[in-house]
């Protein structure tokens, strides 16, 4: 780390020159460095002589080389000079992967940018939540659990109860959108891949396994995306997700890390209540007012659409969602096939472990209606055999739960969710309690 504190200090001076040469040069950096072994401070100066000129302005080779060994840690200049040699190379590799992070996540912020400012959407009040119509009940419901008492678990789960439909272990599905809405979505995302190929535009594809569909927060959705995970995934989770629904601190606006492109849509947002003349936007609105008045668990998102289709991705492979709670919206079409099938829920050192059967669940997909499951439930989606199949999928994360599972992680300790550790604890209760094989509680001094 000291070593790279050098190397930007450097950079700096040279007004950022050094950025474009350093990938360049990269690649034939570890067989360079090995020549430390016979000479380090050769080496060093070799390297020295291959920066811009104005780098090296008024200083010697000797100067620069003594800076550079001055930031390193006296107990790495202890080590073996091959040890040496060995990490100096990891920590330049490592650099290159930075640099190149850096590079994509510019590249990526102009790309939206671009798209901000010259795409003109088919549907513009989808862009926010006061123009997709939510089912009803959802919303009556949604505004029945604001009310709630924030520790009145069982009322909420009660209000949840009477609007969701239990799937299987873990998977919950709930009315959520019209077939309108369903069909605007359609309508604007395909509005929005034929705009790109008409202005000779890449279209970013959702993930590494779906070669077909579009991120939505790439067009103008990451408010209105926000929002639904902030007023209608978030209270969700918080009954049936509870372990990953962990707010640390004070109450704070959920719109803290929100871009300017989602605070202007945000404005639209917040006046939709004095133009709609329906009630049932207008608790909406209210509903979504309310719930972002407050601190949020889940505080980032990756929203996308997919596509299968006979001729174009049929199914899906058994995998995880990079998601804490994942929220998948059918959109619809005409089709048959492409259920899901759920394999239990793991945690990440237990991902490729085999599926007990009472874990393995099929679910059906309908339009409008959709599912609530943990990012680390495993699924597959099945082959597709007729028509075509689209759905809207919301990737819902929370940093504070995932720095709290760092921090198990760190111990060598096992979240209790996981599948395997479940297991785990049960035989260790049966060992202890000395149930017979059918599950009979035997007589044992030491059942704890």
């Amino acid at each position: 780390k000291t070593f790279f504190i050098a190397v930007s200090r450097r950079r700096r001076r040279c007004h950022n020159s050094i950025p474009s040469f350093l990938p360049s040069f990269l690649p034939s950096f570890p067989s360079f460095f090995y020549v430390m072994s016979a000479s380090r401070t050769e080496t060093l100066s070799r390297f020295l002589t291959m920066l811009p000129d104005e780098a090296r302005v008024g200083r010697t080779d000797e100067e620069q080389v003594e800076e550079l060994f001055a930031a390193l840690p006296a107990e790495f200049r202890q080590l073996p000079l091959d040890v040496q040699v060995e990490k100096l190379e990891q920590l330049m590799v490592r650099f290159r992967e930075m640099e190149q992070q850096d590079k994509a996540q510019e590249q990526y912020e102009a790309y939206r940018q671009d798209i901000f400012r010259n795409y003109e959407p088919l549907h513009g009040n989808l862009l926010r939540l006061g123009g997709w119509k939510l089912d009803e009940k959802l919303v009556q419901t949604l505004a029945a659990l604001e009310k709630c008492g924030a520790d009145d678990i069982e009322r909420q789960r009660k209000l949840l109860d009477g609007l969701m439909r239990r799937e299987a272990d873990g998977v919950y599905s709930f009315a959520m959108v019209s077939q309108e809405t369903c069909d605007k979505l359609l309508a604007e995302a395909q509005h929005f891949e034929k705009w790109c190929a008409d202005t000779k535009r890449s279209v970013n594809r959702p993930n590494s396994m779906n070669k077909y569909g579009a991120i939505l927060d790439d067009f103008g959705f990451s408010s209105v995306l926000h929002h639904i995970m902030v007023a209608v995934v978030e209270p969700m989770a918080r009954v049936y997700f509870p372990h990953v629904v962990v707010v640390g601190g004070s109450a704070a606006s959920s719109n803290a890390n929100q871009t300017d492109e989602d605070q202007k849509t945000d404005s639209t947002t917040t006046t939709t209540t004095a133009t709609t003349t329906t009630t049932t936007t207008t608790t909406l609105v209210e509903s979504v007012e309310a719930a972002m008045k407050h601190k949020s668990a889940l505080d980032s998102h990756h929203g996308f659409m997919v596509d299968y289709e006979m001729q174009k991705d049929r199914e899906l492979n058994f995998h995880v969602d990079d998601a804490d709670v994942t929220l998948n919206l059918c959109l619809g079409h005409k089709f048959e096939g492409g259920d899901l099938m759920f394999g239990g829920v793991r945690c990440q050192f237990h991902t490729g472990t085999p599926i007990d059967k009472h874990e393995r669940v099929h679910v059906s997909h309908e339009a409008g209606r959709a599912l609530l499951h943990l990012g680390a439930h495993r699924h597959l989606a099945q082959p597709i055999t007729r028509g075509r199949r689209s759905n809207l999928i919301l990737w819902c994360r929370s940093s504070s739960f995932r720095d709290a599972l760092y921090q198990q992680f760190s111990q060598s300790q096992h979240p209790s969710w996981c599948g395997i550790h479940k297991q785990l604890v049960h035989a260790h209760h049966h060992d202890n309690c000395g149930c017979d094989q059918h599950g009979d509680h035997k007589h044992n001094h030491h059942h704890h």
